[in-house]
């Protein structure tokens, strides 16, 4: 991905994305303040940046690329992200054994994402703009 066009093609998709990015980062992070100490605390907040950037960085690959490949990243970053978010509900919020085994079936789905989009390769997109194209009658 190139930097410079990313920002040119999706600027207000950036914004809207980092503005909802330290949302969720700091609404996830705070739900866990009460039972942490300082230090556990920045590291839960740093690994919870990293996660939402993961998430952020393979929406904007999907919307840049649009072929399979970036789709199978963007599934795989968004199964991780939900397993991280059922994690954080069991480990903080409800310590039921079913979100155990929820958030480990999602982490085990994204890594097999991860894996099948490591065996494909980029493909050209094809552009099918028929609006443009003079059709006679």
């Amino acid at each position: 991905m190139k930097f410079k066009e990313i920002v040119k093609q999706f600027p207000v998709t950036l914004i809207i994305l980092a503005v909802l990015g330290v949302f969720c980062v700091t609404l996830i992070t705070e739900t866990a303040q009460t039972k942490l100490e300082t230090p556990e605390y920045i590291t839960e907040f740093l690994y919870n940046i990293i996660v939402m950037t993961l998430l952020s960085v393979a929406l904007i690959n999907y919307m840049d690329k649009g072929d399979n490949k970036s789709m199978l990243f963007l599934i795989g970053s968004m199964f991780i992200f939900f397993s991280e978010m059922i994690q954080l509900a069991y480990y903080y919020v409800a310590d039921m054994t079913h979100l155990a085994a929820i958030y480990s079936v999602f982490l085990v789905l994204a890594f097999v994402f991860y894996y099948l989009q490591s065996s494909l390769k980029h493909q050209r997109q094809t552009d099918f703009n028929f609006l443009d194209s003079k059709m006679k009658v």
